[in-house]
């Protein structure tokens, strides 16, 4: 399934077009001009949250109407004619590698967010409501690459998959916790717990559930969170849920105390979902199956209890059927869950959870690195592009009046 981002804007006059044009009519040369003088649509531009991005085209709509080829009918000869043919196709070539740049800028400011705010999780007003400016920057950010073009297909999906940033909290990536969501969400009533704690919207539960369980296991510092990872296999339809927790990371008798009282210690717990399906709309469905706790690597396990607790499947899928809340025990209700596909590429996943909650996912680190990555490098295609920072400079030094674009003209 293929998405198509909507027409640019049509851009202002281009001083790289005119110059292109007059390096072509008094030299000789053969040179494409990438955009006409009042076609070119390249423009960096700020957009409503501040940041400075390049406006994003569609692969397949060229907004120049017509480009200048210089002939090739000798030295003396300034006869100009419409190029076509390979020409136009190299043009088409150009205008994709202008829109991955502009993706790239794109996810690197989506990376930028997600460092500085703690993978989303400053964000949190439960805790203070402090940086909600980076929420309304990310949810544009977001919407700009929905608006790209892109395919979302059972391939780009599978593999495995590392959460960089949430707007909600982050634990709720996992299966067990969308399932939970969606069984909430989805029942019309409201429990006398919620009405006590003024809870008023049925379809607001499941974040009630979350802040109350985010109170209990994070209190004074008592649990974190660390890698949040996934692995999508439809050959299998399996998708598998992990994340990383430690307690008592540091306990200390506050300005008496020189060093921790107690040992870290924790886990990683492993989700799989079953039955993954990916529909038309480009929605994950699943089914949650089981859970398990395994070691995490350098942490110490839970004593005592960590034979008993540790390394052993919990049939959730069983259990769940048989609550009464759910329908059971006889025809309980299966523990379904689904995460709508946002945008995806060879290294971004973006997702919603059924309450609209965002996650960004990336390829892992190593994986990255032996692919090459998706940018890929324009250098090597004979491309030149100018960084943000340079077009900045050009910009102020020009005083506003011309914008060079980001991919500049490509010499034939």
């Amino acid at each position: 399934m293929t998405h198509a981002s909507p027409p640019a804007k049509r851009g202002r006059g281009c001083i790289t077009c005119c110059i292109a044009l007059l390096w072509s009519a008094f030299f000789g040369q053969h040179f494409l001009a990438f955009s006409s003088v009042t076609g070119c649509s390249l423009w960096c531009s700020s957009d409503a949250s501040g940041l400075r991005l390049p406006q994003q085209h569609s692969p397949g709509r060229l907004r120049p109407k017509a480009y200048l080829l210089r002939s090739g009918l000798g030295r003396g000869s300034s006869r100009l004619t419409w190029g076509r043919g390979s020409a136009l196709r190299r043009l088409a070539a150009l205008s994709a590698e202008t829109t991955s740049v502009s993706v790239d800028a794109i996810k690197m400011k989506i990376l930028q967010i997600a460092a500085l705010t703690d993978r989303g999780q400053r964000l949190n007003k439960l805790i203070a409501p402090t940086y909600q400016d980076k929420r309304d920057a990310m949810s544009h950010l977001v919407q700009r690459l929905a608006d790209s073009t892109f395919n979302i297909s059972e391939d780009m999906l599978s593999g495995e998959w590392e959460l960089v940033f949430s707007d909600v909290e982050i634990f709720r990536s996992s299966p067990f916790f969308l399932a939970i969501e969606e069984a909430f969400n989805s029942s019309p009533d409201i429990p006398l717990l919620g009405e006590w704690l003024g809870l008023t919207d049925p379809t607001k539960k499941a974040e009630l559930f979350f802040k109350l369980h985010q109170l209990q296991v994070m209190s004074w510092g008592i649990s974190t969170v660390g890698r949040i990872a996934q692995r999508i296999d439809f050959n299998a339809s399996v998708l598998e849920s992990s994340f990383d927790t430690t307690i008592f990371g540091l306990t200390v008798i506050p300005l008496v105390g020189w060093g921790k009282l107690l040992p870290t210690l924790g886990g990683r717990v492993v989700t799989e979902a079953s039955n993954l399906t990916l529909d038309e709309k480009g929605t994950l469905c699943m089914e949650l199956d089981r859970t398990q706790v395994t070691t995490l690597p350098g942490v110490s396990r839970i004593p005592f209890v960590d034979k008993l607790l540790m390394d052993f499947w919990y049939p959730v899928n069983t259990v769940w059927k048989l609550l009464p809340w759910n329908g059971g025990p006889f025809e309980g209700r299966a523990p379904v869950c689904r995460m709508s596909t946002v945008y995806v590429d060879a290294t971004m996943r973006v997702s919603r959870d059924g309450s609209g909650g965002l996650f960004v996912y990336m390829r892992p680190m190593e994986a990255s690195l032996d692919d090459g990555g998706a940018c890929g490098c324009l250098a090597s295609l004979g491309f030149f592009v100018f960084p943000d920072a340079i077009t900045g400079v050009f910009s102020d030094a020009c005083l506003g009046v011309f914008d060079f674009p980001d991919a500049i003209t490509c010499l034939l």
